[in-house]
């Protein structure tokens, strides 16, 4: 992903929207990567995304990995009661 200023995006925004619709642009201030400019399409396939439900079958080796090793923070052990018969 490319990455640019701030300002180079104030001072070039035509060129970096035209770019954007090809691929995300970052967008620095002080160094830090604080915004990604996309295309729409770019954008709604990421808002579908966040709300597509996988069947197990569509999982990967490593995601079922992670799946299956993680753990309930601490905080929530009290949970654990609601499980028993």
């Amino acid at each position: 992903m490319e990455r640019v200023t701030a300002r180079e995006i104030q001072n070039n925004f035509g060129e970096y929207s035209l770019k954007a619709e090809r691929k995300p642009v970052a967008i620095t201030k002080y160094g830090k990567t604080r915004l990604v400019l996309l295309s729409i399409e770019d954008f709604m396939k990421l808002l579908g995304r966040a709300q597509e439900a996988l069947h197990v079958s569509e999982l990967t080796a490593e995601q079922l990995d992670s799946i299956y090793n993680a753990e309930a923070p601490a905080e929530n052990e009290h949970l654990n009661a609601l499980l028993e018969d």
